[in-house]
């Protein structure tokens, strides 16, 4: 495992069709970051991205603030409020202690 895992990541048209509001591992974010890691972690989005489980070595990040807006769009107003968009994040390796 790496010290750092950089990611793009596409929240795609699909991923806000298919996406639970107000859940923090079937979001859309969280949908098109599983699409990138091809379903190696368990991901858990809120103020922080993370990836992995709960007393194991994960991976961590801030969310990014247009994440951020995006999440509180779609969880507040609903999917069509918001649209496709792409954004990076670096995420550092970390031992996960909780969830979002």
């Amino acid at each position: 495992m790496t010290d750092r895992l950089k990611l793009k990541v596409r929240v795609m048209k699909d991923d806000i069709e298919n996406g639970r509001r107000k859940s923090t591992g079937l979001c859309p974010i969280a949908r098109a970051i599983r699409r990138e890691t091809e379903g190696k972690f368990r991901i858990s989005v809120g103020n922080y991205i993370r990836l992995g489980r709960i007393g194991r070595t994960g991976y961590r990040a801030d969310t990014p603030a247009e994440a951020e807006q995006f999440i509180s769009n779609f969880d507040g107003k609903g999917p069509d409020s918001v649209k496709p968009f792409v954004f990076r994040v670096v995420l550092r390796k970390t031992r996960i202690v909780d969830d979002c």
